[in-house]
C-alpha cells in the first residue's frame, strides 16, 4: 500500500499528509493487526470515520445521521432561502426523509408572517417548486435537484470513460459492460449507489447522434429527435433489420427511402428522413437531447425530472401565457406575488379559513351579504364593484366589467 501511495505521489505531484490521515478498521480486525498496520503506515487509527470537506468518508446504514450536519447548516442560514448544499448533493443521494425535512424548513420560512410567527401553508411545497411560467415560484425540489446534480456524474462516466474516476468505477462495478447496462451489485459504496440511481433519468434524456448507425438499435434505442414516444414501436414485428445502419445506403450516405417508407407509418418515416447524415461516417455518439449543444446540463436535467413528475400540476397553455406575462410586467415583486396568490386562491378569505377550521363563519365580515370567497372579495363586494366601474372611466373597457375582471 505504501508503494502504491508513493507511485501516486510521483505521478500526480501530490503528497499524502500522514499526520492528518486516519485509518478506520472493520469490526473484524484484531487490536494487534490495527497496531501493526498503523505503525507500518505511520497513520493513527480512528474508531469513527472522519469527514472530508464536510462530507462523510463512509456512509453506513444510518444515512440520516451521516448527513445531519447539512440540515444543521441550513438551519443557521435559512434567511438565504434555498441555500442548497450543492456540493454534498453532487456526491451523495440524500435520504428522502432528509430532503423532506429541509423542504419543511424552507416552507416554514416562506409562509411565516414574521420572525418566529408561523404562517398558514396554503399549498404543498412541490407546487411552489414548479417554474414561474407554470404558476410556481421556481423553488428547488430537493430530491429532484439531488438527482439532477448526481446525473452529471453519471454523464461523466458515459462521456469520459478514460478519466481516472470512470476507470476505477468500471473496474469495480461494471467491468464487462458500460454504465448504461450496469447493475447495482452487492457490497457497493454509497457513492456508486448514488450515481447508479440516476440511470433512469439519463435514459430519458440521452439520444444517439447517428454516424455509421452500427451501434444504434432501431427499436431499443432513442435516436429520432423531437419524437414524443422516444423509441419506435411500429414495424417491430415485421422488420428484417436491427441496426440503424441497415436503413442507410452506405455508398451514397442517404436514407433508404423505399425501405423506410414500406416499414414505418408516414409520420415516423418523415421524421427519420429529416435526420441529416454526414458525408463522412463517424462513430455514433450519445448526446443530451434537451440541449442544442448535446452536452448534459443540470438545468435541463432538473426540468426533465419535473416534466416526468406524476404529481406535477398540468396547466393549460392559456394559464402558462398568463403567468409568463405576469413575471414580465414591470411592477413591484410583492404585487406579482399577491396576484399569484389570488390566481391560486391562496389568500386568507373567510371561506379558506373555515376550510382549515380557523374561523367559525365564512360570511363576509364587511357586508354579510354572502360568503367571503375570492370572487366576492374582488368582484362582487360593493366597494370592488365601485372601483371597477371607476376604472372603466379611465381604461377603455368594451365589455361588461365582470368579463373584464375574468
Amino acid at each position: 500500500m505504501k508503494d502504491i501511495l508513493k507511485e501516486y505521489e510521483s505521478c500526480s505531484g501530490q503528497y499524502v499528509n500522514f499526520n492528518k490521515s486516519t485509518i478506520f478498521y472493520s469490526s473484524n480486525t484484531t487490536a494487534a493487526a490495527k497496531e501493526l498496520v498503523s505503525t507500518m503506515l505511520g497513520v493513527r487509527s480512528s474508531s469513527n470515520p472522519e469527514k472530508y470537506l464536510g462530507l462523510p468518508n463512509m456512509v453506513g446504514k444510518r444515512k440520516k445521521e451521516a448527513f445531519q450536519n447539512i440540515l444543521d447548516k441550513i438551519s443557521l442560514r435559512i434567511e438565504i432561502l434555498q441555500a442548497l448544499p450543492t456540493y454534498a448533493m453532487s456526491c451523495f443521494l440524500l435520504p428522502k426523509t432528509l430532503c423532506e425535512m429541509i423542504e419543511s424548513k424552507f416552507a416554514r420560512f416562506w409562509w411565516q408572517k414574521g420572525v418566529g410567527k408561523r404562517g398558514i401553508h396554503w399549498c404543498k411545497w412541490r407546487r411552489l417548486c414548479r417554474s414561474k411560467e407554470e404558476g410556481g415560484l421556481g423553488f428547488r425540489s430537493m430530491a429532484q435537484f439531488n438527482i439532477a446534480l448526481l446525473a452529471k456524474q453519471g454523464w461523466r462516466l458515459l462521456n469520459s470513460p478514460d478519466s481516472l474516476v470512470a476507470c476505477v468505477f468500471k473496474a469495480k462495478y461494471f467491468p464487462d459492460c458500460n454504465f448504461r447496462n450496469s447493475s447495482l451489485g452487492r457490497s457497493n459504496s454509497y457513492v456508486w449507489h448514488s450515481i447508479w440511481a440516476t440511470k433512469d433519468t439519463l435514459e430519458k434524456g440521452l439520444i444517439w447522434k447517428i454516424g455509421t448507425g452500427e451501434n444504434i438499435s432501431v427499436f431499443e434505442d432513442a435516436w429520432i429527435p423531437n419524437y414524443d414516444n422516444v423509441r419506435l414501436t411500429s414495424g417491430v414485428g415485421n422488420a428484417q433489420f436491427v441496426k440503424v445502419a441497415e436503413l442507410i445506403n452506405s455508398n451514397e450516405r442517404e436514407w433508404n427511402r423505399v425501405l423506410i417508407g414500406n416499414t414505418f407509418p408516414e409520420a415516423e418515416a418523415e421524421l427519420i428522413l429529416r435526420i441529416p447524415l454526414a458525408m463522412e461516417p463517424y462513430e455514433d455518439i450519445l448526446v443530451w437531447n434537451d440541449e442544442l449543444s448535446g452536452e448534459f446540463s443540470v438545468r435541463s436535467s432538473y426540468k426533465l425530472l419535473q416534466n416526468f413528475d406524476p404529481t406535477a400540476y398540468a396547466l393549460q397553455n392559456i394559464y402558462r401565457g398568463f403567468y409568463s406575462k405576469l413575471w414580465r410586467i414591470d411592477i413591484p415583486l410583492k404585487i406579482k406575488l399577491f396576484i399569484l396568490k389570488i390566481s391560486w386562491n391562496y389568500l386568507a378569505t373567510r371561506v379558506n379559513m373555515s376550510l382549515k377550521n380557523l374561523t367559525s363563519s365564512s360570511l363576509c365580515p364587511r357586508c354579510a351579504a354572502g360568503e367571503e370567497t375570492m370572487s366576492h372579495l374582488f368582484r362582487e363586494y360593493p366597494v370592488s364593484v365601485t372601483i371597477w366601474n371607476d376604472l372603466s372611466d379611465v381604461i377603455s373597457i368594451m365589455f361588461p366589467y365582470t368579463e373584464f375582471v375574468e
